[in-house]
């Protein structure tokens, strides 16, 4: 996979996270049932400083207790 530019991230920055994650269970017809429940409450972590925008890597964790 490649990396995004930071032209290209700045272009995605007007875009939110329902509207991205929309569009990507759209297009891999992800079933949202099967996608799990947050394990403790989220907060925006400075909500007063406006838009921004970063990478994240995620993983996938298999059996229990496997990190």
């Amino acid at each position: 996979m490649t990396r995004l530019t930071y032209p290209q991230m700045l272009q995605l920055k007007r875009w939110n996270t329902p509207t991205v994650y929309n569009g990507w269970e759209a297009i891999t017809r992800h079933d949202r049932s099967s996608a799990g429940k947050p394990v403790g409450e989220i907060l925006a972590a400075l909500d007063d400083a406006g838009r921004a925008f970063t990478e994240a890597a995620t993983k996938q964790l298999g059996q229990k207790g496997e990190w």
